[in-house]
C-alpha cells in the first residue's frame, strides 16, 4: 500500500461499507476521516516532495493504527455467521469418524479414543464460553474471539480424529511363521530351515558329530537314547536343543580349513 492509495481506500470503506459502519461509532469515524484528510493535504505540500521513504512509511503506520482495528472488526462480523455453519459440519464429521473407529477399528487403543474425546470436549467448552461472551459485547468492541482461533482449534480436533483412522492393525505372528526370515527358528541357518537340521549338508554334519561321539572312547549311548536321537528318526525338540541347532548352524561351514571340521572352533560358544 502506498500512503495515497491507503487514504482513498480507507475513506471509501468508512463512508460506504456497512460492516465498517456497524462496528464503529460516528464519532470514531469522524476522527479518522479528519486524519485521512490531513494526510491527503500533506501529500500536496512541499514537505512531502522532499520527504524520503521512511517519512511516508511512518505516516502510513499512523493511519493503519487508527483504521485497521475497524477493518478487523468488520471482517470478524462478516465471518462469524459462516463459522457457525463450518463448525457444525466439522462436528458431524468428527462424530461420524469416532463412531466408525469404535465400531470397525477395535484394535485402536481406548486411550487414543479418549484423547480425541477430551479434545472435542475442550473445544466445545471453549466455544460455548466465547460465543456467550461475544453475545454480550457491542459490535464496536473488540471481539471475544477471532475466527482464525476457532478454525485452528477445530482443525486440531478434526486432524486427531482422522489420525485414528490411519492406525494400522498389527496381527500377532503365528508360531509356525516365526523365523521364516534369515537366521530364526525355521529360517536360513535356523532350526529346521536352510542350514538347519533338515538341510542335507547340515544333516551330514550332525551325523558326523554323532559318529565322533561313538569313536572318541566315550560312552554316550544312554544320553543318545534318552534324548530321542536313535537312528536320527526323531529329534529332540526342547528349547535348549533348538538353540543348540541354531548355534551349530551358524558356526559350521564345509571346507578344508581347520575350522570346518570342528564346527567353528574359533567361534565363542553361545550356549
Amino acid at each position: 500500500y502506498s500512503l495515497e492509495s491507503y487514504i482513498y481506500d480507507s475513506r471509501s470503506k468508512l463512508n460506504d461499507d456497512e460492516s465498517c459502519q456497524a462496528v464503529s461509532t460516528d464519532e470514531e469515524r469522524a476522527v479518522i476521516l479528519e486524519l485521512l484528510t490531513q494526510q491527503e493535504d500533506w501529500l500536496y505540500e512541499d514537505e512531502a516532495s522532499a520527504a524520503n521513504a521512511s517519512v511516508f512509511e511512518a505516516k502510513l503506520e499512523t493511519l493503519q493504527a487508527s483504521v485497521n482495528p475497524i477493518l478487523a472488526r468488520a471482517y470478524e462480523l462478516e465471518q462469524r455467521p459462516l463459522l457457525d455453519e463450518k463448525i457444525e459440519k466439522v462436528r458431524v464429521a468428527i462424530n461420524q469418524t469416532m463412531e466408525y473407529v469404535k465400531k470397525n477399528m477395535t484394535w485402536v487403543d481406548a486411550k487414543e479414543i479418549e484423547g480425541v474425546a477430551n479434545l472435542t470436549n475442550e473445544f466445545e467448552e471453549w466455544w460455548a464460553n466465547v460465543t456467550q461472551n461475544q453475545s454480550t459485547r457491542a459490535l464496536t468492541e473488540e471481539p471475544a474471539y477471532r475466527v482464525h482461533q476457532a478454525e485452528r482449534a477445530l482443525h486440531q480436533v478434526a486432524s486427531e480424529a482422522q489420525r485414528l483412522t490411519k492406525i494400522k492393525k498389527i496381527d500377532p505372528i503365528p508360531y509356525s511363521d516365526y523365523g521364516r526370515g534369515y537366521g530364526g527358528y525355521g529360517g536360513y541357518g535356523g532350526y529346521g530351515g536352510n542350514g538347519g537340521y533338515n538341510d542335507p549338508k547340515m544333516r551330514a554334519y550332525y551325523e558326523e558329530m554323532y559318529r565322533n561321539f561313538g569313536a572318541n572312547g566315550s560312552n554316550y549311548s544312554n544320553w543318545w537314547n534318552s534324548s530321542n536321537f536313535s537312528n536320527f528318526t526323531g529329534w529332540n525338540d526342547t528349547d535348549y536343543m533348538r538353540s543348540y541347532y541354531e548355534h551349530a548352524a551358524r558356526n559350521f561351514s564345509f571346507g578344508n580349513d581347520s575350522n570346518s571340521t570342528q564346527g567353528g572352533a574359533n567361534e565363542k560358544s553361545e550356549l
